[in-house]
């Protein structure tokens, strides 16, 4: 069951995503879930001339109009109120909405979307309001994207699980991996989102409210985020858990260095489930650390030819029998009787005779073996 929890996870954060992102795309398409709206039926901007009194004066006079009316949202041709989507807008009106076509990167800009470039209000906007709608502009360029990566990367969480269960458990660390970049990108969406809306809001507050125009900010796509980031995570915690349990069989029986081994040759931690060690490449050769055996027997014992003796046998060879081999010191002086006449270092008469040398013979300088 426990392995279930987490694709269950990641298949509600896909769903909560998904409706983020669709939100606002149509007008029957959850245009209440916003994270800002602007009500804009009380907006009244006086005009651009109203505030010369000569020119006021002139049309009291005349009873000719000089200054010009003041602007209103049935002016202005807008909306009663705008709500603002992640990816596009929709202007409510008594009897339609009508929603701006979806798209990555998209932000709200009052001064076109509301006209605002047309009113007396042109070249009055502070500096702070300025500033706050040009960084929602560029968050704006960051939040589409996170969302969609966000998306993308716990899609994938289940598949790579769908891996790990089909060919080998060591799958499931993409899986993990997958499902802790989308928990970054969420919780940087969900943080930033409520920052820069509501930095707008303070804006539009501070600037556009003496003209009529009050904000709000919505409640269902911060909860959504929120859940489908807190969600996430968790499903990254079960996926890091479930990789660390994997290894652990996959490693079972072997011996596993401690942390204070430093070779990791002889001590270790065994695991509960120890067998026995695997072989190494060299053991599984068949022809490696193999012993060797020797077929046993009578040996005719070899003749071994001396030359260079001396001592009542002249220049003639002289025959050395060795019997008895069988091991031991017998074994080893015959060993080295050999080496000595391969070598061509004389070996002593017999008999206590004096070693002599043969003009016609080639020796090597004496070596000990």
């Amino acid at each position: 069951m426990r392995g279930f929890i987490a694709p269950i996870f990641c298949l509600v954060t896909l769903i909560l995503i998904l409706l983020i992102l669709i939100a606002g795309s149509n007008k029957n398409v959850l245009v209440n879930w916003f994270f800002l709206k602007a009500e804009t039926s009380a907006l009244n901007v006086a005009s651009k001339l109203s505030n010369s009194t000569y020119l006021q004066d002139l049309s009291t006079v005349s009873k000719t109009d000089y200054v010009g009316s003041n602007s209103s949202a049935s002016s202005l041709g807008l909306a009663n109120s705008y709500t603002i989507a992640l990816l596009s807008y929709c202007a409510e009106s008594n009897d339609s909405t009508i929603c701006s076509k979806p798209k990555f990167g998209f932000h709200f800009d009052p001064l076109s979307d509301l006209q605002l470039d047309n009113t007396g209000m042109q070249g009055s906007l502070s500096s702070h309001f300025l500033s706050a709608i040009s960084k929602y502009g560029s968050a704006s360029q960051f939040l589409g994207g996170a969302y969609l990566l966000a998306f993308i990367l716990t899609f994938l969480t289940p598949v790579f699980g769908l891996l790990a269960s089909c060919f080998s458990p060591r799958w499931i660390i993409g899986g993990a991996i997958a499902s802790f970049l989308a928990t970054g990108f969420l919780l940087a969406a969900s943080a930033l989102s409520i920052a820069i809306f509501k930095t707008v809001k303070q804006a539009f507050d501070s600037d556009l409210s003496p003209a009529g125009i009050k904000t709000s900010l919505g409640d269902a796509l911060y909860v959504l985020t929120w859940i489908a980031t807190i969600l996430s995570l968790i499903s990254t915690i079960l996926l890091c858990i479930s990789y660390r349990k994997s290894s652990r069989k996959i490693r079972g029986g072997m011996i596993v260095p401690s942390a204070t081994d430093k070779d990791g040759s002889k001590v270790g931690v065994v695991s509960n489930t120890a067998g026995p060690k695997p072989l190494t490449l060299l053991q599984r050769s068949l022809t490696w650390n193999k012993h060797k055996y020797a077929q046993l027997g009578k040996k005719k014992s070899p003749a071994i030819k001396v030359t260079g003796a001396t001592g009542g046998h002249g220049d003639e060879d002289v025959l050395l029998e060795r019997r008895g081999f069988g091991g031991g010191e017998d074994e080893e002086e015959e060993e080295e009787l050999v080496r000595g006449s391969t070598r061509g270092i004389p070996l002593a008469g017999m008999g206590g005779s004096k070693p002599g040398r043969d003009t016609e013979v080639a020796y090597e300088p004496f070596r000990h073996v």
